[in-house]
């Protein structure tokens, strides 16, 4: 069912991560997601997770990388400063 599903675009204040392919690939091993919100890290992700819980702003927007890549919800670039 199409309300079922939890993408980033429906989360108010959601907006792409930003980040270089090599941080990427890095963080996709270490099983890392991201809030869509504030933007921050998190450890301990599975690849396919959606709305965890943020550790920093505690918001339900947390991603795993993989499903953020999934939604085209990551802006992968070259040099961007962290």
């Amino acid at each position: 069912m199409a309300s079922d599903i939890h993408v980033p675009w429906k989360i108010e204040g959601a907006s792409k991560i930003r980040m270089d392919e090599a941080t990427y690939a890095e963080e996709s091993e270490e099983n890392m997601g991201y809030c869509v919100k504030c933007h921050q890290s998190q450890s301990q992700v599975e690849p396919d997770a959606e709305i965890y819980k943020c550790e920093s702003c505690g918001e339900p927007a947390v991603y795993g990388l993989q499903q953020l890549m999934l939604y085209q919800w990551i802006d992968l670039e070259d040099g961007v400063d962290e």
